[in-house]
Formats: structure tokens, sequence, C-alpha cells
């Protein structure tokens, strides 16, 4: 067991010393830099509550490294806040603002070490030992670790301050905006407060207008602050205060109501303008989709235009006994004229209905209609009876039903 506690010693040693036992130094210049990331994560932590709260920061002439330099500003409406000086951030012509980067042995020659307040295992193993002549190589190995975490809290510094720096954006008070927001609070949780009681007052009285939900809210959130500012007051001028209230009262609230009518006519406005814009836009597509068949023409009161406007031929001097075909939205019906009514401008006409097969038509139970006839575009010659007359055919229905579909793109948009 002796010689075994013997060997171990031996091999340790061997292993911290230069140039012998390689896997041990990895793992020892491993644990080094884990632990110096650790340490650097939790500065950082503990340092982003200081930035975020530090709204002006005030440079100082002198700097004291033998422990964190801070300064104490005052902030309107806030109580005290420390923010560390960024001294050796921003002025370029003194030397030293980088000489914990460029020359990281200064570090350990301070009077305290930032590394003693490590935990004892890692100052024990790191810091004592690297200060030890016998392992050069753990000296330049701090030095080096010591570099690269001194300019990442540089630049971390720099990319979280760089509004509240000299040259900022908020580096220097701004009067009017001191002024300004002298009563503003340091969150939106009124603001979130009052919307929360306006959608609750809107949900519990749905009819309600906007001037009572307002007034009620108003009166319910400065309850207090009003009734101790009124009890300051005589007992004739709260008289009058309360007589100006109920005379004033009306006005504000014609004043309110117009308000709420003026915007539901501009949201009326708006929304009109959208659908007229929507329309251009699905008329130049279809344009664009149809370039070589006619153009759609549409009106907001869906009437039709005249049939010469458009490149189908008008049906004119329509005749009893005569067949048609007259266009519905849901499709086209061939039918035999029985009477022409009001100078020619509607007919009369008993309709066929269309069977299974394509271009075949049946009769059905009378099915007689009067029909405008800007409706009827085109002209058919009469149905071929077939299979013993229980079906009629129509020939040129393909004809027909080209015409169909052109004149719905014309008058109804399909």
């Amino acid at each position: 067991m002796a010689q075994n506690t013997e060997r171990e010693k031996r091999t340790g040693d061997r292993c911290a010393q230069p140039g012998h036992g390689p896997l041990c130094k990895r793992r020892q210049q491993h644990h080094i830099l884990k632990n110096l990331y650790d340490w650097a994560s939790e500065t950082q932590s503990k340092a982003e509550p200081l930035m975020k709260r530090s709204f002006f920061l005030v440079p100082v002439e002198k700097v004291n490294r033998s422990r964190p330099q801070t300064d104490i500003v005052t902030v309107p409406g806030e109580l005290k806040k420390t923010c560390h000086s960024p001294v050796s951030l921003t002025n370029t012509d003194n030397k030293e603002q980088h000489q914990y980067t460029t020359s990281p042995e200064t570090l350990l020659e301070e009077e305290e070490f930032p590394l003693q307040s490590f935990p004892p295992d890692i100052n024990n193993i790191f810091y004592k030992s690297s200060m030890n002549p016998r392992y050069p190589d753990r000296r330049n190995l701090l030095l080096q670790a010591l570099k690269g975490v001194v300019d990442g809290m540089l630049t971390t510094v720099r990319n979280q301050l760089t509004d509240f720096l000299p040259g900022g954006k908020y580096s220097t008070k701004n009067a009017e905006a001191v002024l300004a927001t002298k009563g503003s609070g340091l969150n939106n949780m009124v603001s979130e407060r009052n919307f929360g009681s306006l959608d609750s007052s809107q949900r519990k009285r749905r009819h309600a207008s906007l001037h009572y939900h307002t007034t009620i809210l108003l009166l319910k959130t400065n309850r207090q602050s009003m009734f101790e500012w009124l009890r300051k007051k005589t007992q004739y001028e709260q008289r009058r205060l309360l007589l100006d209230a109920q005379q004033k009262g009306q006005k504000l609230r014609k004043k309110h109501e117009m308000e709420e009518k003026n915007a539901k006519e501009e949201e009326v406005k708006r929304l009109k303008q959208e659908e007229e814009e929507k329309k251009q836009v699905d008329l130049r597509r279809k344009k664009k989709e149809h370039h070589f068949e006619p153009p759609y023409y549409e009106e907001d009161d869906n009437s039709l235009d005249d049939f010469a406007a458009a490149s189908l031929e008008p049906v004119t001097d329509l005749k009893d006994g005569q067949w048609v075909a007259v266009a519905y939205e849901t499709g086209w019906f061939p039918g035999m004229v029985l009477g022409v009514q009001n100078n020619e401008m509607a007919a009369e006409v008993k309709f066929m209905h269309p069977s299974i097969t394509p271009g075949m038509f049946k009769w059905p139970k009378d099915d007689v209609a009067v029909t405008n006839v800007k409706f009827v575009f085109s002209k058919i010659n009469a149905p071929t009876p077939v299979s013993g007359g229980r079906s009629y055919l129509i020939p040129e229905w393909r004809e027909v039903q080209e015409k169909f579909c052109m004149y719905c793109k014309i008058y109804f948009g399909m």
C-alpha cells in the first residue's frame, strides 16, 4: 500500500512537470478554461441588471483599479442607481484603457487579485500553482486565459452600453425629456390594467357608449386623488365645480359622440376604398389572364351594359314560337318564346331543363317565366327529338356554351 501511494505521488509530480504527462496537462488546461468561463458568465449575469438600470453614465477622471469604480447617478423620479464607469472604455487617448488586454500580467500585480474570490479548490490549483516559478507553462496559460476573459468583457460592455457611453444617444440628460418623463412609470403595467378594465366594462355593458366607458373608468382610476383634491376646496367652490361639471358634461358627451361618429365614417370609407382597390386588382388580373378575350365590365348596382358594347350581337325582333337561349348565373336554358311584352323589352318564355347527357334537354312540368331581353344572348334552332321524344338535342349547344361563357365574363364576373 505504501509503495502504491509513493508511486502515485511520483506520477502526479511527473504529470505536473513541463513536458511530462500530456493527457494530464490537457485536462488541467480544460479545467482552468472551464472555470474561467464559468466565472466570466457569472460576472456578466451580475452586471447585466446594473447595465439595464443605468440611464446616464458620468465619466470619472481617476479610476482606482484596486476595486470596481462606481458612480452614483441621480435619475428624476427614481432612486439613486449605481453603474460602472466607462472611462477605460471610451477615452482613446488614455494608455491604460487596454492595459489588461495587452498586458494581462498587470492583473497579477494588483493588491487584490480578482481571482482570489474563486472557490478554494480553483484558487489553490489555478492561482497559486500558476505563480510558482517551477511551472512557467501554467503562468503562460493563465495570462492567455485572462487576456481572453478581459477582451470578452470589454466587447460585451461596449455592445450593451453603446447608447449610454459618452457620445451615445442617452449619454447626456435632456431637460425636456426629463420634464416630460417626470411622472412616467417604469413599466406599462398601468396602461395594461386600464385596457383590461375597458375590455371588462365593454363586455358587461355591450350597448353603452364609449363616452360612458371612458368616464366611468376615469372616475374609478382617479377617485381617491380627485376626492382629496375636492375636499381641499371650499363649500362654494365644490358646489360651483359640480354645477359646471353637470352643465359641461352634456357638451362633452356630444363632442365624444361626434368623434365616435367621425371615426366610424372614416372606417367605412377605408373599407370601401379597400374593396374598390380589390376590385381593381381583380379586374387587372382578369384582363391579364384573358388578354385576347373581351374586357370585363362591372357596375356597383349589378346592372347590365348594352349588348352593343360587347362583341356579342344583340338579340332583337323576338317573335312568338322562336327558340332562344336565356342566361342565368347558374347556367343557360333553352326555351320557346310565347309572347313579347313591354315594347319588346321583356319576353315570356317556356323553358326546357338540361338532362344528364351534355347537349340533351327535356320538357319538365310547365316552366314559364317572363325575362328581360338583355338576358337573351343567342337564337337557336328548334331542338331535335331523340329517344322517342323523351329527350331533345340541340346540335349547336357547344357554340351556345361558348357564347354563354363569354356573356358571364362580361356581365356576371364569372
